[in-house]
């Protein structure tokens, strides 16, 4: 029984085609797991540690800002209209709440560890904000 072919390596050789046609299909799912992090300021993704990220804050035209270690990671994100941010407390041995809060325009509540806030960005503009009870937390959010 001949195996089913992709098409993508007619003439190469018997059974090629299998392996660029699973490369491709792992090379877009790389992509897409990247294009998660591709509108942040910096150099990769956030490293969570241990802290558990909701299904609902991956995909496209989602942004993920953790709070870890009495800082917001990545404290600057530059995204379209249309993102929706969430922030996720990944504090580990802390005991205090942190908030999202932009005077004015949101206010996320305490966050308590292992808890998120999530706010889609519809506007254009310079967004800062800080936490409440920690106000030397900022970060900031440019939606351009």
């Amino acid at each position: 029984m001949r195996p089913l072919s992709t098409g993508l390596g007619r003439g190469r050789g018997r059974g090629r085609g299998q392996g660029v046609g699973r490369g491709l299909v792992l090379g877009i799912g790389l992509v897409l797991l990247l294009s998660c992090f591709s509108e942040r300021d910096g150099v990769g993704p956030v490293d969570t540690g241990d802290c558990a990220i909701p299904l609902s804050a991956i995909g496209p035209g989602k942004v993920v800002v953790a709070i870890r270690n009495f800082a917001f990671s990545p404290d600057t994100v530059r995204v379209r209209p249309g993102t929706q941010v969430t922030w996720v407390n990944c504090e580990t041995d802390v005991q205090d709440f942190h908030t999202s809060t932009s005077l004015g325009s949101w206010d996320s509540g305490a966050l308590n560890r292992g808890e998120f806030y999530a706010r889609t960005f519809g506007t254009t503009g310079d967004f800062g904000y800080f936490c409440e009870p920690h106000p030397f937390m900022r970060g900031a959010v440019i939606v351009q």
